[in-house]
């Protein structure tokens, strides 16, 4: 933050290219195209999914736990909302809390499921904003009825 605060352009613009990265994130797990988060973590990048069942590993065997997850499911659609931004002071690294939920719809008859958390990021900048740490903290899952007398829609 400049003075008395305020938040620089050069800032505003690591924002955006933070959020673009979540966003990446988000899309490659909801295409199922998981080379994508070749462009979203660093070559050295420590994930912890422990907490949903996965371990806590490189890039290389996350992928393969998530086409393991994403392989079962019929579709899963995954949104980031809010996020805290703490830059280093000389803005080669950052730490980001970010929200998400998602709806996860099993390729099998068992019900979709809501789910809410978030994640907890350190982030480094080369060239790019790259994601170093990822600890993801689920908060709630709740099990979503698509009767035919429910609202909700999965089309």
């Amino acid at each position: 933050m400049g003075a008395a605060g305020a938040v620089t352009i050069d800032e505003v613009l690591d924002r955006v290219e933070i959020n673009d990265l979540l966003v990446r994130y988000c899309a490659a797990l909801r295409t199922k195209a998981l080379g994508l988060l070749d462009d979203v973590f660093s070559p050295d990048a420590i994930i912890d999914y422990t907490r949903i069942g996965g371990s806590r590993s490189g890039v290389g065997d996350t992928k393969t736990w998530l086409a393991l997850v994403l392989g079962a499911v019929e579709r899963f659609d995954l949104y980031v909302g809010d996020s805290q931004f703490e830059f280093a002071p000389d803005r080669s690294s950052a730490t980001v809390s970010t929200t998400w939920h998602g709806l996860f719809v099993p390729a099998n008859d068992d019900p979709p499921l809501q789910v809410y958390g978030h994640y907890e990021d350190r982030l480094v900048h080369t060239d790019v904003w790259r994601i170093a740490e990822r600890v993801d903290l689920p908060a709630a899952r709740v099990v979503v009825s698509l009767d035919s007398e429910s609202s909700a829609s999965t089309t």
